[in-house]
C-alpha cells in the first residue's frame, strides 16, 4: 500500500542513506541462518555501485500500519515471523544448500501449535538490486581459494557462516511490536484463520477502527488465556516493552519519530550470496554445493578418477587414496581397458572393501587376458558420492555432470540366463550422456559377475540387458532369448514358485544382487596425478567405463 507523498519526505530519507548509515543496518552485511534466529555476518560481504531505491510508504502525519494475528502451523513459518522475513521470501530452490546447522530451519515442516501477533508501521521500502551490488575483495578471495581445496564444500560452507547465507533484495524500515507464543501442538487443534487490520492515523486508530483492533486483541488474550500467559504487554524489536494500554502512544511515536529511530521490520526476496558473484565463479561455488539450474542432475559428483596400470599378472589391486575420506559412502564405477580406451567387456572388474582410505579392484577372469596384452592395459575408474559427505572434490572431475544417480535391486534364479532391468530417467538425453554400472554381490563363496548392455531407450526409460558372461555370450542376447522381466515381475514370479515348491529350496535357486548405476555427461578430458606423472583421461575412456547414450550403439 503506497501512498503518495511530497519530494521533500522523499529526500529527507534518502539523504539518510549514507555509508554511516548502511554501515548502522549491516546492508553491507550477509545474513546468516541459524538454527532458532537469523544474525548479521561480523564479515563485510558486498560493497554498493548505487544506492538502493527508495519506496517512501508514509508521510509524515501518516503511516502504513498494520496488525496481524496468525497461527502458523509449521516450524519454519514461525522462524520467518520471528524473524522479520516474509513467507515466501526465500524461493524453495534455495533453502537446500544451508546445511552447516543440525535443523534447516527453512525447510523444517515440523507441526507448532503458535500464535503470533505483531503491529507494525511501515515507513519506507529499500530496493537493493542485485546488478549493482559486488561481492568484497576478502569474500572473493575467499571462495577462490576454497575451490582449490580438495575438501571445496566444507570450506565454502566454513566461509559463508561468516560472510553470511543470503542478501535481502528488499528492506522495510519502520517500527513493530510483536508477541509470539508457542503452545502445545494438538492435532485436534482446528486451522484458524489469519485476521489483519490496516489503519493510517492515529484517529484512525481510536474511532474508526477501534473495535476492530479490540476484537483482534480480545481474540489474541482468549486463546493465550487457557494457557495463562501474560496478554498485558508487547515486545518491540529493540526488546522494550510496550503495555497494552499504551499501544495509542505508541502509534502516536511512530508517527512522530524521525528516521534517525527506524528499525528493520522485515526482509523479503532474499537470494543466495554467491549469486552476487560473476557467472564463472558463481557456476562453480553452485557445482560444489550441488545446486542444479536442472531439475534432472543430482547432488552426487565424480569426486575422483584413476587409473590402476596393469604392470604384472595378478587378480587384486589395493588403490590407497592420498588423503583419508570422511565417509565410506561413495561408489566405484570402472573397467579394464586398453591404455588409449578400447574395453575389455568379456574381463569382468569387482570393487569391493570400500573404506575412506581406500578400495580393492579385483579382475574376476584374469586367465582371459592374454600375457603378452596386459602391458597395454589399464583399469580406469571414478568415484561418485556427495562432496559434503565425502569431504573430497578433485578439480580435475568438476566439469562431469551427474544427471541421474541411482541402485536397483534384482533377484535372478540360477539358471536365468537373461534379465531385462528398466531404469528411469530423463527424457531427451543427450548423446554424450555415459551409462555406467556397478554390481554389489552377496558376500558368498562364489560369487557370479555381470555385464550390462544397454538394449534401448525411450519414454523415459532405459532398457538394459544384464547376463552372465560364463553363461552366455553377448552374441547370443535376442528379444526373444531374453526373459522381458521388470523387476516387480520377477518378484511376482518368485511369489508364485513359493507356492510350489518348498521354501528352503526355492531360496536355494535364487540370488539377490544390486545394480549401482549413473548417467554422466563429461566436458572434456580428465587429468589425474599418479606417480607424478599426468595421465589423462579422455572422453574415450569415460566411455568405455559405460556406454555412450548412442542409438546406433543400442541394441533395437
Amino acid at each position: 500500500m503506497e501512498e503518495s507523498v511530497s519530494n521533500a519526505s522523499a529526500d529527507t530519507i534518502s539523504a539518510d542513506i549514507t555509508p554511516s548509515w548502511i554501515e548502522k543496518f549491516n546492508f553491507n552485511h550477509g545474513i546468516i541462518i541459524y538454527k532458532r534466529e537469523i544474525g548479521s555476518a561480523r564479515r563485510l560481504a558486498c560493497k554498493f555501485e548505487s544506492q538502493p531505491k527508495i519506496n517512501i510508504l508514509s508521510d509524515t502525519s501518516t503511516g502504513v500500519f498494520q496488525l496481524k494475528l496468525i497461527f502458523p502451523t509449521k516450524r519454519k513459518d514461525s522462524f520467518f515471523l520471528t524473524n522479520n522475513i516474509d513467507s515466501y521470501a526465500i524461493n524453495s530452490d534455495h533453502v537446500n544448500w544451508v546445511v552447516d546447522i543440525d535443523q534447516n530451519p527453512l525447510n523444517d515442516e515440523s507441526p507448532v501449535n503458535d500464535i503470533y501477533l505483531e503491529i507494525k508501521c511501515s515507513k519506507a521500502e529499500l530496493i537493493f538490486e542485485k546488478e549493482s551490488i559486488k561481492p568484497s575483495e576478502k569474500l572473493k578471495k575467499a571462495v577462490t581459494s576454497a575451490l582449490e581445496d580438495d575438501d571445496p564444500y566444507n570450506e565454502l560452507t566454513k566461509i559463508f557462516t561468516k560472510y553470511g547465507h543470503f542478501l535481502p533484495r528488499k528492506v522495510v524500515l519502520g517500527y513493530k511490536l510483536y508477541r509470539m507464543s508457542r503452545l502445545i501442538v494438538d492435532e485436534k487443534c482446528l486451522k484458524q484463520n489469519d485476521e489483519k487490520i490496516e489503519w493510517g492515523t492515529l484517529n484512525d486508530f481510536k474511532i474508526d477502527k477501534s473495535n476492530d483492533v479490540l476484537n483482534v486483541l480480545t481474540l489474541w488474550e482468549s486463546k493465550m488465556k487457557p494457557y495463562s500467559f501474560d496478554t498485558s504487554h508487547l515486545m518491540s524489536i529493540d526488546g522494550a516493552i510496550i503495555m497494552r494500554n499504551e499501544l495509542d502512544k505508541w502509534v502516536e511515536s511512530c508517527l512522530e519519530n524521525d528516521n534517525d529511530s527506524l528499525q528493520i521490520i522485515n526482509r523479503s526476496e532474499l537470494y543466495p550470496i554467491y549469486e552476487i558473484f560473476d557467472e564463472s565463479l558463481c557456476k562453480d561455488v553452485k557445482c560444489i554445493l550441488g545446486i542444479n539450474d536442472q531439475k534432472n542432475f543430482v547432488n552426487e559428483k565424480v569426486l575422483k578418477a584413476g587409473v590402476i596400470p596393469i604392470g604384472e599378472l595378478r587378480d587384486f589391486y589395493f588403490v590407497e587414496f592420498s588423503s583419508t575420506l570422511k565417509s565410506n559412502n561413495y561408489r566405484i564405477f570402472g573397467k579394464l581397458m586398453t591404455k588409449d580406451g578400447e574395453p575389455k567387456d568379456e574381463v569382468v572388474v569387482k570393487f569391493k572393501f570400500t573404506d575412506i582410505n581406500g578400495f580393492y579392484a579385483i579382475i574376476e577372469n584374469f586367465d582371459s587376458i592374454k600375457a603378452k596384452d596386459y602391458m597395454n592395459l589399464q583399469i580406469t575408474w571414478i568415484l561418485v558420492g556427495k562432496p559434503g559427505e565425502i569431504g573430497f572434490f578433485d578439480k580435475n572431475t568438476r566439469n562431469i555432470a551427474a544427471i541421474c544417480s541411482e541402485d536397483t535391486s534384482f533377484t535372478l534364479q540360477n539358471d536365468q540366463k537373461i534379465l531385462i532391468a528398466r531404469l528411469k530417467v530423463p527424457e531427451n538425453l543427450s548423446t554424450n550422456s555415459i551409462l555406467i554400472t556397478s554390481f554389489n554381490y552377496p558376500r558368498s563363496n562364489y560369487d557370479p559377475y555381470f555385464i550390462t548392455s544397454i538394449k534401448n531407450y525411450h519414454n523415459k526409460e532405459i532398457e538394459i540387458n544384464i547376463y552372465a558372461p560364463e553363461v552366455i555370450n553377448e552374441s547370443e542376447i535376442s528379444e526373444g532369448e531374453a526373459e522381458n522381466t521388470s523387476e516387480n515381475e520377477v518378484e511376482d514370479s518368485s511369489e508364485s514358485e513359493v507356492e510350489d515348491n518348498n521354501e528352503n529350496e526355492v531360496k536355494d535357486h535364487l540370488c539377490e544382487y544390486s545394480l549401482d548405476w549413473c548417467i554422466i555427461l563429461p566436458e572434456n578430458q580428465v587429468k589425474i596425478e599418479i606417480d607424478n606423472s599426468c595421465l589423462p583421461i579422455t572422453m574415450t575412456h569415460l566411455k568405455a567405463i559405460g556406454q555412450c547414450m548412442n542409438l546406433e550403439t543400442m541394441f533395437i
